[in-house]
């Protein structure tokens, strides 16, 4: 049986190319959210992330995927989030710093 493309399936029924298609895990129980996270990939779909306009992020930071950052959080350089992290309001990581 061939397996069924979820990334495909969701660009057609938006009219987008499936490159295009990532999805947002906004479940605030990190287990929860890390599973559904799993399951996501598994169907073949990418993470998107969700970065406040209002958070400074440094362009030599590098953020994983599925990675959500509020207002006035402040990710310094050559930091490092894993995939999935969330940041909360106000939060900073300093250069050289690892989460996730």
């Amino acid at each position: 049986m061939a397996k069924w493309d979820a990334r495909a399936w969701v660009a057609g029924l938006l009219g987008l190319d499936p490159g295009e298609v990532a999805v947002l895990c906004a479940v605030g129980t990190p287990a929860v959210s890390r599973r559904l996270a799993e399951r996501a990939r598994a169907l073949g779909l990418r993470l998107a992330n969700a970065i406040s306009p209002q958070a400074v992020v440094s362009p030599l930071a590098e953020v994983g995927q599925g990675v959500t950052i509020f207002p006035q959080a402040v990710v310094n350089t050559r930091a490092r989030l894993g995939d999935q992290c969330i940041l909360n309001v106000g939060v900073s990581v300093s250069h050289d710093s690892v989460v996730g």
